[in-house]
């Protein structure tokens, strides 16, 4: 059997140029955004890594860098993000020599995004101090600024969101444009609230986008970029192409199904102690209810494509919208994608390559 590299079809790249450009508009237009777009980034960049569009790839590394420069903010936090555009593009480069996909190179990419966003929030605590602490001064100073803050004020309290302070009934927006003792028990109240919120999901925050950024930039590289005609030498005449299974074929091999099962166990006996450990106990059910989420969701995907592999669109957009709804239902979902098969296509041979894949993890 021969296996000659496929070089991915010219529209492709181009695509994925004219997405960074979009990207860099962005940036430019509203600037806070910078980080969640330099978090896009790598997903469209790192593909174009070991062919001649590539210098669009590291041209893209410094753009959120310079718009945030251009519009003034501070520095360190200017320049760490080029950690999170850089640090993947530079392992795409480190990985480019290496054939075929890989699991360590899915954990990298994971690692990569991993790092990058500890390193900006690290110079955000060296700049603004405790970032839950901050977050709240910051929502507090802009809610007591705002023109419109008694009318926040009284959609915050009439919805629920803020609690009414002991002794007041009856509250309207007049008063609490004339109370300042009310207003300072608000501020008080906001500052508790966003502080709390901060804590709990920061942490999840960083476990999802580090996992889902770093398994969506893996697959997109290895699928544009390992795809191989395969020419039997003894009938020439039969020609298969074979490329990375996509993001619908995602499983969890039978060792990271085990670990994820004895960290979640751990996690809630940790979670009936107090500090740290509650928070590390958070982090961990973090990961498990993602990493089984989506596997849920590539089960949603596969069970969309069964029939039809044109409705891939489809099933992307329904899986993205029950993961964003509805992770319970995804990641139980997950837990049970072995018994269920759903993402098998009837004209494949799954079934097999299933036994092939146990027989393998049993060597």
């Amino acid at each position: 059997m021969q296996a000659i590299s496929l070089r991915p079809q010219h529209r492709l790249l181009i695509s994925k140029q004219i997405v960074l450009a979009i990207l860099t508009v962005l940036m430019a237009a509203v600037p806070v955004l910078c980080l969640p777009l330099a978090i896009l980034m790598p997903l469209f960049s790192c593909p174009l890594i070991g062919h001649k569009e590539q210098w669009t790839a590291y041209l893209s590394i410094p753009v959120a860098t310079a718009v945030s420069l251009v519009y003034g903010m501070p520095a360190l936090y200017a320049f760490s993000l080029v950690l999170v555009t850089g640090l993947p593009v530079l392992l795409t480069v480190y990985l480019g020599k290496k054939r075929g996909g890989s699991q360590l190179a899915l954990l990298m990419y994971m690692g990569s995004y991993a790092v990058s966003l500890i390193g900006v929030i690290l110079c955000c605590v060296a700049l603004f101090g405790p970032l839950p602490e901050a977050a709240a001064q910051f929502v507090r100073q802009w809610l007591m600024q705002s023109p419109k803050r008694s009318e926040y004020i009284y959609k915050a309290l009439a919805s629920g969101l803020l609690p009414v302070p002991e002794g007041y009934t009856n509250i309207s927006a007049f008063t609490i444009a004339i109370n300042p003792l009310f207003l300072e028990q608000i501020g008080l109240e906001v500052v508790l609230r966003v502080r709390e919120q901060v804590v709990v999901s920061l942490p999840s925050a960083y476990v999802q986008i580090s996992i889902v950024a770093g398994l969506f930039t893996a697959l997109r590289v290895q699928r544009l970029n390992h795809a191989y005609l395969l020419v039997d030498q003894r009938r020439k005449d039969e020609v298969k192409v074979a490329i990375t299974p996509g993001f619908a074929m995602l499983r969890l091999p039978r060792k990271a199904r085990t670990f994820l099962l004895i960290m979640a166990g751990v996690s809630f006996l940790m979670a009936l102690t107090d500090g740290p450990l509650l928070l590390m106990a958070l982090v961990i059910q973090t990961v498990f209810v993602t990493c089984y989420a989506l596997i849920g969701a590539a089960v949603v995907c596969g069970f969309m494509m069964r029939k039809d592999p044109d409705k891939r669109v489809m099933g992307g957009v329904l899986a993205a919208a029950l993961y964003l709804l509805m992770p319970s239902m995804l990641m139980v979902l997950g837990v049970f994608e072995r018994f269920l098969r759903l993402k098998s296509n009837p004209d494949d041979t799954s079934d097999d390559t299933h036994q092939e894949e146990n027989e393998e993890e049993e060597r």
